[in-house]
């Protein structure tokens, strides 16, 4: 039986993004379809994993699990800051998260604690810290993520985590 993570982060984007990767950003947290073609070169865009990318944490492609969530937003981004809490399958999660989470650190500002992500079976939590314009990853437990961190992504998202966190 396969398993799923919830994978959360909120952080600031460098300012001076080139247009590209703005409009890929919008079109990552959109709320509804339209062509868009990536011409992106980083690995997370190459990956042969279908489309997965197209919706990864698109607001109108929720996933199972989610459908009950009080949270109103998958994503957000407004006023140069991304933030996300979405539900990954573990095939998805392994086979183009990572290099997910390795694209989005060479967008950061921020450089320290920026999310985290759970195995929702499990319960196994690791932090995730951008630094450097790299993505790093420390084990850790439910009660160490930190509640600023959670409240901050609960008010950009609207809603509370989709894994109890005090199970």
């Amino acid at each position: 039986m396969g398993t799923a993570f919830e994978v959360a982060l909120i952080y600031d984007l460098k300012p001076n993004l080139s247009p590209q990767i703005v409009d890929t950003l919008n079109y990552l947290t959109r709320s509804q379809d339209y062509d868009f073609d990536a011409a992106i070169e980083h690995p997370f865009f190459e990956i042969e994993f279908g489309e997965e990318w197209r919706n990864i944490i698109a607001n109108h492609h929720p996933r199972t699990g989610e459908e009950d969530s009080a949270q109103t937003h998958r994503s957000s981004l407004d006023r140069n800051q991304l933030c996300f809490r979405v539900l990954l399958d573990d095939d998805t999660f392994f086979n183009i998260g990572f290099a997910f989470l390795d694209w989005l650190a060479l967008l950061s500002s921020t450089q320290g604690l920026v999310g985290y992500y759970i195995d929702v079976f499990q319960f196994d939590c690791h932090l995730i810290y951008f630094r450097n314009e790299q993505s790093i990853e420390r084990s850790s437990n439910r009660a160490s993520i930190p509640a600023d961190l959670m409240q901050r992504i609960d008010t950009r998202l609207g809603g509370s985590s989709l894994v109890s966190l005090t199970t």
